[in-house]
């Protein structure tokens, strides 16, 4: 089978990965196939108690799980974080805590700070104890496609345009304001570099 080419580029520790990726690539899987039980029923990481939310982000989880599981690992980590794609997709082995937890560095902010994945927490202590990079063969484009195949997308802000993978950093920012949380909350939960950069999320 061809491999895509960005692979064929691809090193880790000094050698080719195109084997390894081989092995460890996402597992695709069928509508008949079951979810896994890691992915229904567990005390989910999120901002905020409402129930809506939670039906919502289970209900998409499970929905990435079924095509690929590396997806709904980013998606859990996304919606536990607030943070962009393209901040966990950056994330190599080295950037994984003992406890799970990840560091990140703000695209926007640039502070570091570790933060809690939620749902995919086994998934990365375990790349970690390998030493994988998480999602070195995923792209953002890979990835936008996924969420849009799951029904993840709704039109939001004045522009009304659809926002996909951006979808979840509006659902946190509306979960923090119906907490009745201070605004600066959804500005260092977003990442945000300005505190008016908030202004369109969760509205």
């Amino acid at each position: 089978m061809e491999l895509p080419k960005f692979l064929k580029k691809r090193k880790r520790n000094g050698k080719n990965v195109l084997e390894f990726v081989m092995k460890n690539k996402p597992k695709q899987r069928t509508k008949s196939d079951t979810v896994p039980n890691k992915f229904v029923g567990v005390d989910l990481q999120v901002r905020g108690n409402e129930e809506k939310s939670r039906n919502w982000y289970k209900t998409k989880l499970e929905l990435l799980a079924q095509n690929c599981e590396q997806v709904a690992y980013i998606f859990a980590t996304q919606f536990a974080t607030g943070c962009r794609i393209s901040e966990i997709l950056s994330i190599e082995a080295k950037d994984i805590l003992e406890d799970g937890r990840i560091i990140i560095q703000r695209a926007k902010r640039g502070e570091i700070t570790a933060l809690h994945p939620g749902d995919a927490i086994e998934y990365l202590i375990k790349c970690r104890l390998i030493n994988m990079n998480p999602w070195d063969w995923l792209s953002y484009n890979f990835v936008w496609r996924a969420y849009k195949k799951a029904g993840i997308g709704e039109v939001v802000g004045k522009r009304q345009r659809q926002s996909v993978t951006h979808i979840i950093r509006h659902k946190i920012a509306a979960m923090i304001r119906n907490e009745g949380k201070n605004e600066n909350a959804i500005t260092g939960a977003l990442g945000h570099k300005s505190k008016n950069t908030k202004e369109h999320y969760g509205k």
